[in-house]
């Protein structure tokens, strides 16, 4: 195929992008192609996960390309352009990406490639559309030249879409069919292809190909084919670049048949990389890079100098790329066996990239120092140190030896670590990360004065916990990972190396299932809505709370809770993201710290002790653990966390306070708990436990075993997206007035007190996590759908409680109905004289009147203020009662109410002088005691959405 270059300034241009319409897409209604909505005039994904356009959309489009799809895209770069649309420019003339001559020389080699679907690409290029051979490819071809969804989906920009530079994207030859790849390039694109020809920067093994030593065979074959003097000329070069001449001959010596010129050029161009330049940079001088491949092509081609001229022109176009991109030997590059220093005396680095040091053995005069190797090849991030210069250390990143896995690993050490006595706790960091040290504690003592001393050429942040690092623009997962970007570089202090928010399956996997699923039932839906409130609980200034979903046993609550744990990780009661109550305060602490700003799933709160159960409601809403006493009486910084937790049990979180302490049956948990902790029914009201709609499922237990399978199949993609959409929209730090605005719709009475505002606040933080995360495409809800369920389970708390008031005012008004209830006739003595028998334990006297039948109780102090209200304000009690119209009093001289006061009736053995509390009901049945204003409120619906 003939690909030529066309002018990019020749090319129709526009200042703004479009309104790309549907109908100006439906000539992509094949089925072949999926279209992505990109922003305009860029090639940059819409925000959320990939979706396709829809009419209105204004800005560029995307067609995905991949092995899945079936089509592939060769990217054959023209001029060069830097993302904001400006030419990049050399000597004052623009960059040539050098991708027509490498698609050429791969033509010369592998045949032509033929006519298929062509377009012009906004920069100059071309993107060659053919069909996917379905094996793994290769990325990168060449100078200027890649393959799009070599192995995995990737998506190139189409017409009718602006590049930045302004220039239109463009179709050559609509309506030609996608070709098929010739066999010898689908042979040559394999990944498992012939070597030498990828030129992108590769691990050390791969670039120098010879990762035996100094003594490998391979070296001194390509040694023993040069003049002395060329020998003479390499020694004299850093070991670093000596080595890779060596290792880019041996590659060209062994080219096989039909694959050389590729290899060699790529030969040349690596080289070129470390070429001396006129500004005095570089390393190796073009004459002596020559005759070293030269050397090396003779061995490919026996015949004489037959190809030199080809030879001449391949070379120079090689090194002349190479030299345009400049690279400076790795600070801490793997050199020759003989040793390049690594900074610190007596440590080395050897050619395969292991670090060397040097150890001291025997005694006396047979006492000696030999070289030993300490570790595997890594490298020195940087040094670190926490926003209060604390925390000091040094971050590492290797690549596990000890796993299969293609992975790197980023370790923080923290300098009193390695300077401790015993080095297995650290050892045990690196070696769980499948790093390969010497189980030799001198060889890790070596290693940790290395570390130590070591040159830091940067230092980075370090953060004791994961959330918010004191930004809202990047968020750090507890297994290190960062989601978006700060002004520093991040690392966590204390990485989980179990990865509690590990992924599985696919994002789209877990939408179409429990995303979709919490449609049309209530609890899921609050789950999943309390999830994605989790990281926004800080940025709006609240405190943690947690959640009680509490029901009888198989109504479905565990279901929901893994549910909501698969928003984070793996939804699994055992190896998941869930965690368990069975445990002591000391270690919630940590755990708290771990899942900061995240939400803390613990299952089933009947296990837990009763020491556990009091003190978790207050540590996690005050967001701080113990205070503690270092070694030297100093105070050690305790750990602060910000969470909201979700839990499961069977009754409601005050029953289980009262469980736990059967010996006091007035043990209750506090008003301040009761805010902290919101129990919600798992019973929906449909006769099928937590499920209102099974969807196209038969039973409950069919639809709880399927969203079971789910959360542990599909996890921890939604939460990465949900926060990768918050870090890229601004405004978050205006959430505080979404809540108030949130609350105010959701219909609060009038007399609502600060305990049931604040609880309307928490269903309101859900409210606005529902939302956002529908508003970024995480969950497939209906626009307000997430605020209507987060008001309807708001009022179902609320009936529930019974009242708007305060909890205290509920219990004294509860405490004075009981008591009056359960000792109305044993306790209190009669004084119409109905009664004879005697009253033991007297707690006051009692009289009915003939008429209405009503009768008053008259309450000795101390039984009201140290037996009936015990535990509560009794003063409080005094004006609550009052004001419900049950405390009847008496003015004092100065107006005020005396609320202990003289019965104005003889009571038996007391006349009518001593002070007592009058309890008059006002229904002798007791079946109201308060007003009206008291009664359960009803749901106002039909609210408008509030825009969060």
């Amino acid at each position: 195929m003939d690909i030529c270059q066309t002018n990019p300034s020749t090319l129709e241009c526009q200042a703004h992008p479009p309104a790309i319409t549907m109908e100006s897409i439906r000539r992509y209604a094949d089925p072949n192609f999926n279209l992505l909505a990109l922003q305009p005039g860029s090639k940059v994904p819409v925000r959320g996960p990939w979706r396709a356009p829809e009419s209105g959309h204004v800005g560029n489009i995307g067609m995905v390309v991949g092995r899945e799809i079936g089509i592939l895209a060769i990217d054959v770069d023209g001029l060069r352009w830097k993302d904001d649309g400006t030419p990049e420019m050399e000597d004052g003339v623009q960059v040539d990406a050098h991708g027509r001559e490498t698609l050429e020389r791969l033509q010369q080699e592998l045949g032509p490639l033929p006519d298929t679907l062509v377009q012009r690409t906004g920069s100059g290029g071309r993107h060659l559309i053919y069909k996917h051979p379905d094996v793994p490819l290769k990325g990168i071809l060449g100078p200027g030249v890649d393959v799009k969804g070599a192995d995995g989906k990737a998506y190139i920009v189409v017409e009718p879409s602006i590049h930045p530079c302004g220039n239109r994207y463009a179709w050559e030859n609509w309506g030609t069919d996608i070709a098929d790849l010739p066999p010898a390039w689908v042979e040559y694109l394999r990944k498992d292809g012939p070597k030498g020809v990828a030129i992108a920067p590769a691990p050390v093994d791969a670039l120098f190909g010879m990762a035996s030593g100094g003594d490998s065979p391979e070296r001194k074959a390509m040694l023993a084919i040069l003049p002395a003097e060329t020998v003479s000329d390499l020694n004299g070069l850093r070991p670093y670049v000596r080595a890779a001449v060596l290792g880019e001959m041996h590659n060209v010596a062994t080219a096989p048949d039909g694959f050389r010129n590729i290899t060699f050029n790529n030969a040349a161009l690596a080289l070129g990389h470390y070429g001396t330049r006129p500004d005095g940079g570089g390393y190796l001088q073009e004459e002596l890079a020559r005759g070293a491949l030269h050397a090396a092509w003779r061995q490919c081609h026996p015949d004489g100098d037959d190809g030199s001229s080809e030879f001449d022109s391949t070379f120079a176009s090689g090194w002349a790329a190479g030299l345009k991109e400049p690279r400076d030997i790795p600070a801490n590059a793997a050199e020759d066996a003989d040793g390049a220093p690594a900074g610190v005396p007596g440590f080395f680095w050897a050619s395969d990239g292991s670090l060397w040091g040097s150890m001291k053995v025997g005694t006396g005069k047979r006492a000696q120092t030999i070289p030993v190797r300490v570790c595997q090849p890594f490298e020195v991030l940087g040094g670190m140190a926490d926003t209060d210069s604390f925390g000091c250390g040094v971050a590492v990143r290797f690549a596990p030896e000890r796993v299969e896995e293609d992975v790197t690993r980023t370790v923080p050490l923290k300098y009193t670590q390695l300077r401790a006595s015993n080095p297995s706790a650290w050892m045990d960091i690196l070696e769980d990360g499948g790093f390969d040290l010497s189980s030799n504690t001198t060889h890790a003592r070596l290693l940790a004065n290395y570390l130590i001393d070591c040159p830091k050429d940067r230092f980075l942040l370090s953060v004791s916990k994961t959330g918010w690092p004191g930004t809202l623009s990047a968020f750090v997962l507890p297994n290190g990972e960062i989601i978006g970007q700060s002004a520093k570089p991040l690392i966590l202090a204390s990485p989980d190396v179990e990865n509690i928010c590990a992924k599985g399956g696919t994002s789209d996997g877990w939408r179409d299932t429990i995303g979709t699923w919490a449609n049309g039932n209530s609890r899921l839906m609050f789950a999943l809505c309390w999830a994605f409130a989790a990281p926004l609980a800080e940025p709006a200034g609240m405190d943690g709370g947690g959640v009680n979903l509490f029901g009888t046993s198989r109504s479905g609550k565990t279901t929901v809770h893994l549910a909501a744990a698969s928003v984070y990780g793996k939804g699994s009661p055992s190896g998941g993201y869930v965690s368990t109550w069975r445990t002591t305060d000391n270690f919630l602490e940590p755990l708290a710290a771990l899942h900061n700003n995240m939400l803390l799933c613990l299952d089933e709160m009947s296990v837990a002790t009763p020491e556990v159960l009091a003190k978790a409601a207050f540590m996690f809403s005050m967001g701080q653990g113990k205070g503690r006493m270092r070694d030297d009486t100093s105070a050690r910084k305790p750990l602060t966390f910000n969470v909201l937790w979700f839990s499961t049990n069977e009754c409601r979180f005050e029953d289980m306070v009262r469980q736990c302490n059967a010996r006091n049956s007035k043990t209750e948990a506090s008003a301040g708990q009761l805010v902290r902790i919101v129990d919600i029914p798992a019973d929906a009201g449909k006769g099928m436990g937590v499920f209102e709609d099974l969807h196209v499922f038969e039973s409950p237990e069919a639809f709880a075993n399927a969203i079971r399978q789910a959360a542990r199949t599909h996890h921890g993609h939604a939460f990465r997206a949900y926060l990768q959409w918050l870090v890229d929209k601004p405004g978050v730090e205006a959430i505080p007035r979404g809540i108030g605005q949130v609350v105010g719709m959701f219909g609060l009475p009038k007399d609502a007190s600060g305990q049931v505002k604040y609880v309307a606040s928490m269903f309101a933080l859900a409210a606005i996590g529902g939302t956002l995360a529908t508003a970024a495409g995480i969950v497939p809800w209906a626009p307000g759908h997430a605020f209507q369920t987060c008001q309807r389970i708001f009022h179902e708390w609320l009936d529930d409680r019974g009242a708007a008031g305060d909890t205290e005012d509920q219990r004294i008004r509860e405490r004075m109905r009981d008591f009056i209830a359960q000792h109305g006739e044993s306790r209190f003595q009669d004084v119409n004289g109905f009664s004879d028998r005697p009253v033991p334990n007297r707690a006051g006297c009692r009289r009915t009147e003939r008429e209405t039948g009503q009768t008053t109780y008259y309450v000795f102090p101390e039984v009201f203020r140290k037996e009936i209200m015990d535990g509560l304000d009794y003063k409080r009690a005094q004006r609550i009662l009052h004001d419900d119209g049950v405390l009847i009093s008496k003015e004092k001289n100065n107006g005020s109410p005396r609320y202990a006061c003289k019965p104005g009736v003889t009571l038996p053995g007391l006349g009518n002088t001593q002070r007592v509390y009058i309890i008059r009901y006002p229904d002798p049945d007791m079946q109201a005691i308060a007003s009206a204003k008291h009664a359960s409120h009803g749901v106002c619906w039909g609210q408008d959405v509030p825009a969060v």
